[in-house]
């Protein structure tokens, strides 16, 4: 199969493939038959879903946030992080729930279940945004990549670092256990997405871990 170029779509669970024809395709990267890769699970093949669109079709590349939108969005962050801070800190505080063990054990898979639901709020906004934008009955095509024998365990080591932070928030103070829960849903919801619904094909079809095998049309 000829070389083919993938780059970030403008939407969380896509990804752009562009043929050596110039033929382009929106590849749904939450549908990846074998999401737990990265963790080490081997199969010899791996196949995607994708939709066709037009060679001309710019509406899904990745564009880059204007100054004004990136210092929007890092306020509010900022905005949203430190009153979930406060309002944690104080319940804790006044309820004093610090010292209860399964209180603390409880609030961190808390944390844990609020990247989950995060994530999939985000991976359907991200799908309503790319339907509406589609065609009533769009081409569909599956790519089959083949993978290399060489085992992929890139997420152990977020997944560990998972583990050192709650070892590390068991035994901090009430303010730093809050901000070790926010730490520790950002890097939960960033697994969650790399796993589940932005799988990072395009570097490992750069890093030469996936060569395409075959696009068919389904």
């Amino acid at each position: 199969m000829e070389e083919v170029t993938i780059t970030n779509a403008n939407s969380m669970c896509y990804k752009l493939l562009t043929d050596a024809k110039g033929n382009q395709y929106l590849m749904d990267v939450s549908t990846v038959s074998n999401k737990l890769y990265c963790f080490g699970v081997q199969t010899d093949k791996v196949t995607v879903d994708m939709i066709g669109i037009d060679k001309n079709d710019s509406r899904f590349e990745q564009k880059n946030l204007q100054s004004s939108t990136f210092v929007a969005i890092t306020a509010g962050s900022q905005l949203f992080a430190n009153i979930v801070y406060r309002s944690l800190t104080e319940f804790i505080r006044e309820q004093k729930l610090h010292q209860q063990i399964i209180f603390q054990v409880s609030l961190f898979m808390i944390s844990i279940l609020f990247a989950a639901l995060l994530m999939k709020l985000l991976a359907t906004m991200s799908k309503k945004y790319v339907a509406d934008r589609l065609p009533t009955n769009p081409k569909r095509y599956v790519a089959t990549f083949k993978t290399t024998s060489k085992r992929h365990l890139s997420f152990y080591i977020p997944l560990s670092i998972n583990v050192i932070l709650f070892l590390f928030y068991l035994r901090a103070s009430i303010g730093g256990s809050v901000v070790l829960l926010v730490f520790n849903t950002i890097l939960t919801l960033w697994i969650l997405i790399g796993c589940f619904v932005g799988f990072p094909v395009d570097i490992l079809y750069k890093n030469k871990e996936f060569q395409l095998e075959s696009i068919k049309e389904k």
